[in-house]
């Protein structure tokens, strides 16, 4: 299979370089305003829009000194490479096609010093040297660059940007890569802010909180850029130093989101995560005038955390790197995930009292809300794959991006070989998933044999489908379980019962060195009174105490 990726460098350019590469970018961006503006006064004209091939005309007699729509020449634009110049209408052509899709707002115009970034998409004109680290473009020779991997692939372009002062390229090469097997099970994710995310398996990953780091540090900044002149040297420097700033902020954030879904990605063949509207959950609770809102500054600094976790760009990068390792990404609605029980399926909001804590108010079971909420996120994975397996809509399942997997019917899915029978495959994960619970949660004898029946239904559903790697280890596993016979079973159920007495003893032990224990300080504190007050009494009560201590202590260490 083919595939794309970007490999992105820092440049190294010199004087003259670096004030080319700032004309080439306000080239771009003045082409793309001007053909804006082309494009809204056809439209109030009541004339039809212009497509690429007649924006491209226009560009011609523009860089051949006719007049722009606003009026001005500008002849410099010949000084440019044109495919550059091109793109720029070819990214214009994009933006409409979101807009008329209702994918994107209205194109705006264009900002200098803002997004400063053009492109070269012809390979013929590129020239790559990694061993001398240098990259040659069009109209700029060669630029030499921080080599810190290897471009793998042949080069098909080069974008040029700018960001915080530092001109960056990033290379999109194409190769050709084997067919990747995906390693690991099915893991369901739940996002948040304490945590940012909590995987159905236990793992849970730590928040990086990056702006918050670095809050204080923003605040002095922008207080002393305040305080400056708009527009003088002074401001552009303390400009400068606002924008190095947040540049911090983002690499760190892009780095630690990195990093986790690289390892999520590897040890996983499929992950589920949740359909959140972060737009939404960020929204401000300040109200009008004629309704304020209320705890508008929790709110705040809540919204200000769920947008410094960056949810959306965690799912963009988890969702490629699943497709590259051959795994899949399912996304699944949140409704109710942090309030259903995973044990009973009873679904209120008084089983979250708090943020962290779950408890069930139909059968008590007490877990991390977090992990509850990945665990029935999982849930919902699972249910999704059998409702699109049966060709029954799935119930409001979020949208389907590219790399997100939809299941189509006698397709593969997840080591689930020719599926024919959806209600089988939806009542083999329901099982499967309360075998895996009850596998983790017995701690007695009754759990382990309803986990024992449940796999044994599990075997039987199997058996109807063909033969699969995932059904022959269950099997096996099952046989293997039943081979070792009833006299086993007894003796594991003996076991666990004289573990549970053994506990139930110790525990009644500790109880009794507690109270030893409390009672001998008690008979300290009696007989230093008695020695303040010297009074026969007193030294008698302390000795009876300390004596009915003593005989609790060597009863409960026995």
């Amino acid at each position: 299979m083919r595939r794309l990726q970007a490999f992105r460098f820092q440049l190294r350019p010199d004087g003259q370089q670096e004030r080319q590469m700032r004309r080439f970018a306000g080239s771009c961006r003045v082409v793309f305003n001007e053909a804006l503006s082309l494009q809204m006064a056809r439209y109030d004209a009541g004339e039809k829009k212009l497509s690429y091939a007649g924006l491209c005309k226009e560009l011609t007699k523009w860089r051949n000194g006719e007049p722009m729509p606003s009026g001005r020449v500008a002849a410099w634009l010949a000084d440019a490479p044109v495919h550059p110049l091109q793109q720029a209408l070819k990214d214009l052509e994009r933006a409409y096609s979101n807009f008329f899709a209702k994918r994107a707002d209205f194109p705006r115009f264009k900002k200098k010093g803002q997004s400063d970034r053009f492109r070269y998409p012809d390979p013929k004109q590129i020239k790559l040297d990694q061993a001398n680290s240098r990259l040659f473009l069009p109209k700029l020779g060669w630029l030499r660059y921080r080599n810190s991997r290897d471009v793998l692939g042949e080069v098909r372009s080069v974008t040029v940007s700018q960001s915080c002062g530092k001109w960056h390229a990033s290379i999109l090469a194409e190769r050709e890569v084997e067919q990747p097997i995906p390693k690991g099970g099915a893991v369901g994710i739940d996002m948040g802010v304490a945590r940012f995310a909590t995987l159905s398996d236990g793992t849970f990953y730590a928040p990086l909180n990056s702006f918050k780091r670095h809050e204080t540090a923003l605040c002095k900044a922008q207080q002393a850029m305040s305080r400056k002149i708009k527009f003088s040297n002074n401001w552009k420097k303390a400009k400068a130093r606002i924008q190095k700033i947040h540049s911090r902020i983002g690499n760190a954030r892009r780095d630690s989101l990195h990093k986790v879904t690289t390892t999520i990605s590897k040890n996983h063949a499929m992950v589920c995560i949740e359909e959140l509207q972060v737009r939404n959950m960020s929204k401000s609770a300040s109200g009008a005038a004629d309704a304020p809102g209320r705890n508008v500054r929790a709110k705040s600094g809540l919204n200000k955390s769920i947008l410094d976790q960056g949810w959306f760009e965690f799912r963009r990068q988890l969702e490629y790197k699943m497709e590259w390792r051959g795994g899949w990404l399912l996304v699944v609605p949140p409704r109710n995930t942090s309030r259903t029980c995973p044990r009973c399926g009873h679904v209120s909001a008084d089983n979250r009292r708090t943020q962290a804590r779950f408890e069930c108010v139909e059968c008590g079971l007490v877990e991390n809300a977090d992990l509850v909420g990945a665990i029935n996120v999982l849930r919902a994975g699972h249910a999704r794959i059998a409702c699109e397996v049966s060709g029954i809509k799935p119930p409001a399942a979020g949208t389907h991006r590219s790399g997100s997997f939809r299941f189509k019917p006698r397709l593969s899915a997840v080591g689930i070989s020719g599926l024919s029978a959806g209600e089988d495959v939806k009542k083999m994960i329901v099982l499967r998933n309360e075998a895996v619970l009850l596998q983790n949660k017995a701690t007695d004898a009754w759990g382990y044999f309803q986990g024992k029946a449940l796999r044994e239904n599990l075997y039987q559903v199997a058996n109807r489908l063909k033969p699969d790697p995932f059904f022959l280890r269950e099997s096996a596993r099952f046989e293997q379980e039943k081979a070792l016979g009833k006299q086993q079973a007894e003796e594991w159920e003996r076991e666990v019962a004289a573990r549970m007495a053994e506990s139930e003893r110790a525990l009644h032990r500790h109880h009794l060195l507690r109270v030893a224990t409390v009672l001998l300080q008690l008979a300290t504190a009696v007989g230093s009174v008695a020695a303040l007050v010297k009074r026969k009494s007193a030294w008698f009560l302390s000795l009876g105490i300390a004596l009915g201590g003593a005989l609790l202590f060597l009863w409960g260490s026995r």
